[in-house]
């Protein structure tokens, strides 16, 4: 099996990223919830409400879209890292 035929890295890769997008996600929106707090400007304030907006539409996005991993569960996934057969 070629490496990138290989269902167990390219899924594991995938949450991975997904992963860490969110987290990553979840910091933006709370820095701009923090930043929000101080005095800004409107011009300002409105910029920090679309990088928010986005910020929270992407994260949306994702939670509707979850890992396959974390829905089968880690049981699912041997040690070699193939899917369990059973």
């Amino acid at each position: 099996m070629k490496p990138s035929e290989d269902f167990w890295s390219d899924e594991a890769v995938r949450c991975a990223i997904i992963h860490d997008l969110s987290n990553d996600l979840a910091v933006i929106v709370g820095a701009c919830d923090l930043v929000g707090t101080e005095h800004l400007t409107q011009s300002a304030w409105e910029r920090i409400r679309q990088i928010r907006a986005t910020a929270m539409k992407m994260a949306k996005m994702i939670a509707t879209r979850p890992c396959p991993i974390a829905e089968r569960g880690v049981e699912s996934i041997s040690v070699s890292g193939e899917a369990d057969q059973d």
